[in-house]
């Protein structure tokens, strides 16, 4: 036996006190050893996972980056549409009015910032009131783009009376037809002649507008004999 009493106590024989110590000693280290391999493989997974998070962190920051570069592309691209469709080309112009335009945009809330497109169109509406450095040319821009004023028919005075004059007698005058193009021809609009673009022009301030010299002749040709 290991083991012996006496006196109502138990003792360990001597010659295996020995043994039971380097059984829990080699117990312990198996747990040591066991609880280190543990650690070893935690960190590893640590460790790993810190890779992959510094992996995901680099995706999201090449993923923001890349949309501000889409945001800023898009944002120059609908700039240069409001601008060309103007027929704002040029390079320094362009980059004259984006600076014009950020500088009135700076400290103003989100909410109050204008789109370039319709900051530019206030301006070409109203070119005294744009800054400075690029008025001259939004007035230049504004004067291209204003319809120009139809022409008017203003003869002179003494052919304005005279058509007037023959104005009634051509009006009641029995039409004359129009001469017929040949088949070749066929669907061309051939030009008033004699009374015919006398009566035209009467008729029509456009036609004598456009055809003022023809008329003249025509009516020199009739009332100068």
């Amino acid at each position: 036996m290991n083991e012996t009493e006496h006196e109502g106590k138990t003792y360990i024989l001597k010659s295996q006190v020995e043994a039971i110590i380097k059984d829990r000693v080699s117990k312990v280290a198996a747990r040591a050893n066991e609880a280190e391999s543990q650690l070893k493989d935690a960190t590893a997974q640590i460790e790993s996972m810190q890779g992959k998070q510094a992996s995901l962190d680099m995706l999201t920051d090449q993923i923001q980056k890349l949309q501000g570069e889409l945001a800023a592309s898009e944002n120059k691209f609908n700039r240069y549409q409001s601008m060309s469709k103007h027929g704002i080309s040029e390079p320094e112009l362009i980059e004259a009015i984006e600076w014009q335009y950020e500088k009135s945009m700076k400290g103003k809330s989100k909410k109050e910032v204008t789109p370039l497109s319709e900051w530019l169109e206030n301006h070409l509406s109203n070119p005294a009131e744009a800054p400075i450095a690029i008025r001259p040319h939004l007035q230049n821009l504004a004067e291209a783009a204003a319809p120009s004023p139809a022409a008017e028919s203003v003869a002179s005075p003494e052919l304005a009376e005279s058509l007037a004059e023959v104005s009634e007698p051509l009006q009641q005058a029995t039409p004359q037809p129009m001469y017929q193009a040949p088949q070749t021809n066929r669907g061309a609009v051939p030009a008033p002649e004699g009374k015919d673009i006398l009566r035209k022009a009467m008729s029509d301030p456009e036609f004598y507008s456009a055809n003022a010299e023809a008329v003249q002749k025509a009516w020199m040709a009739r009332y100068s004999r």
